[in-house]
């Protein structure tokens, strides 16, 4: 046992068992859920060009994983050129989130990432810089081969610095604090970089929007820019397409050159722009009928390109026979993440592209369908059919309405109403010619359902020793989600359980659109209670869209208790006659031995 004194003013002590006193403390000490990424060690080595000063930068990155479902493992960010990513030796298709390039994967264990990069030097002549995003890991070592003697850098969040002279080169070695930008500066001017021309690496992303009259296709072209500063960005429009708007930063215009096979579009920004530049482009076309080709933009004068592509259809539309030329298929669930956000539908397919390739599918308009606002939310039916055969039965209608002036209601033949009720106010109902039944209605306050009830009466008869007995509820001019019935018939006959056309139904759960929860429904308002009769056979009937000028009816056999026990002694007798002449005949016969 272990007992301890309070320490909060109070006085006297507490006693647990032992073995609920190491429960409590193990549930405190409980180690928490691990998380599904986590970054270990990261090497980052390269070499740098003589003249271009570019670096060629080989990484190896550790990840651990685990837990269930897809995982994205962030690599370098956007701001260096990605020529490759491998992992056990084999390339793997990388996305873009956020600002970094990522990894989407549902494996799990100790994961080694192996990248190979381009990055580009920064800042003015005679004061170079390399300046490049990273994943924040534990342990960051970076290793650079520099192409001129004698250079100390300096590292931005660096624990340990180490550089010596290697024949005409300077190799630097630093390990790093968690960080997320390796930052090397205070180098002297290298040579001039300046004097190259720029080269320009592109990413594409692509969302193919298709509705009944028009195809719309809105792309994001990102350059990455090396060596200099780039002044021209161009793009390759595909015949067909109609430029709506171009948009880029720094003062970006445009002109349309007519050229095979469609228009280039010329941009230009009035003076260079260095290491990264993006133009957002929004072109439409009309949908043509049958098979239509949807050819997408693509970069000029790059030396690689690379993009993805999302299909959507938000309109009432049907697209079939999605085939893909010069594309390759891949998981909507590995499209960027702005491209996803950028969909207003949900994404149909997905594809990678290297800069060529083209969309073909065929389109067929959906047809309109009117759909009304004005529905029953619930039809909540109470009936109690007495010895003699009449029934009485008490209708609980709840619903929502705008402008409709009451309800109208085709009562079974012979039905009588008894009384009415608008949320609990009695009503006077009034007839058609056709001789219906019409409740006053009133206008409900916005999403704000209201009750309306109905007592009426009926002879069935009053059931015999052996049959059937057939029960209607009312039709109504409005279609109702949900019906409920709940029928008591009289002690003293064996019924069967209510059947009907369609089988009683039972309600699986509910379920809500995500942007609206809805109100729930209030409960049925009884403004009279029916109390059925002690020991009544007591029945339910559930069905859920029920249209409008349908009657539900149900039927259910019967047999007298007299009857049931007269049949019951017939087969009984019956059975032991058979066993009587059976023994009878077994006595009377007699067995003779032939003679030899």
């Amino acid at each position: 046992m272990i007992a301890w004194a309070t320490a909060l003013g109070a006085t006297g002590t507490v006693t647990l068992p032992l073995a609920e006193w190491e429960a409590r403390t193990a549930d405190r000490t409980a180690t928490p859920a691990a998380t599904q990424v986590v970054l270990g060690a990261a090497d980052w080595s390269g070499v740098a060009d003589p003249e271009t000063l570019v670096v060629t930068l080989d990484a190896t990155l550790q990840v651990s994983l685990s837990g269930p479902g897809w995982k994205e493992v962030p690599l370098l960010a956007t701001d260096v050129v990605l020529l490759a990513a491998e992992v056990g030796g084999q390339p793997v298709a990388v996305g873009q989130s956020g600002d970094h390039h990522t990894w989407s994967t549902d494996a799990t264990g100790e994961q080694t990432v192996h990248l190979r990069a381009l990055v580009a030097p920064t800042g003015d002549r005679g004061a170079v810089e390399y300046d490049f995003g990273v994943p924040r890991t534990a342990a960051t070592h970076l290793s650079l081969v520099l192409p001129r003697p004698d250079l100390r850098p300096e590292v931005a969040h660096a624990v340990r610095t180490r550089a010596e002279t290697v024949g005409n080169t300077t190799r630097f070695d630093a390990d790093l604090a968690p960080t997320d930008r390796v930052e090397l500066l205070g180098l002297r001017d290298l040579g001039g970089a300046e004097a190259r021309p720029p080269k320009l690496f592109a990413e594409t992303a692509h969302l193919v929007s298709v509705d009944e009259r028009r195809i719309e296709v809105f792309s994001v072209v990102r350059w990455n820019i090396l060596y200099a500063g780039a002044r021209r960005f161009d793009v390759f429009v595909p015949e067909g397409l109609e430029v709506v708007s171009a948009d880029g930063e720094g003062a970006f215009t445009w002109t349309l050159e007519p050229g095979v096979g469609g228009a280039v579009l010329r941009g230009e920004t009035p003076y260079p722009i260095r290491g990264a530049y993006e133009v957002s482009l929004r072109l439409a076309r009309d949908l043509a009928p049958g098979t239509t080709s949807i050819t997408v933009p693509s970069a000029v004068d790059v030396e690689r390109e690379h993009g993805w592509i999302g299909l959507e259809a938000p309109g009432r539309i049907a697209l079939a026979d999605i085939t893909a030329e010069g594309l390759v298929d891949a998981s909507v669930h590995l499209l960027p993440e702005a491209l996803r956000r950028a969909s207003v539908s949900p994404l149909l397919r997905g594809f990678r592209t290297h800069g060529a390739g083209a969309i073909r599918l065929r389109a067929t308009p959906l047809p309109e369908v009117e759909v009304s606002a004005e529905r029953l939310d619930a039809v909540d039916a109470h009936t109690i059919v007495s010895a003699s055969g009449r029934a009485v039965t008490e209708l609980s209608i709840t619903l929502r309405n705008r402008f409709r002036p009451g309800l109208v209601l085709a009562l079974p033949p012979g039905a009588s109403v008894g009384s009415a009720f608008l949320d609990g106010e009695v009503v006077v109902p009034s007839r058609t010619e056709a001789g219906a039944v019409v409740l006053p209605l009133r206008r409900s306050a916005p999403d704000a359902p209201f009750t309306v009830q109905l007592r009426y009466t009926e002879d069935l008869g009053a059931p015999g020793w052996l049959g059937a007995k057939q029960l209607t509820l009312p039709s109504l001019d409005l279609p109702a989600s949900e019906v409920s019935w709940d029928v008591h018939l009289p002690s003293g006959w064996r019924w069967s359980e209510l059947s009907g056309a369609t089988s009683s139904q039972t309600r699986v759960g509910s379920g809500r659109w995500l942007v609206d929860a809805g109100a729930a429904h209030p409960a049925p308002v009884a403004p009279t209670g029916l109390t059925p009769p002690e020991g009544a056979k007591a029945l339910h009937y559930e069905r859920y869209w029920v249209p409008a000028g349908s009657p539900v009816a149900v039927s259910t056999w019967f047999v007298a208790p007299a009857l049931r026990s007269a049949l019951v002694a017939a087969v009984l007798a019956g059975v032991a006659g058979l066993v009587a002449l059976g023994w009878r005949s077994r006595r009377s016969t007699t067995l003779v031995e032939p003679r030899g």
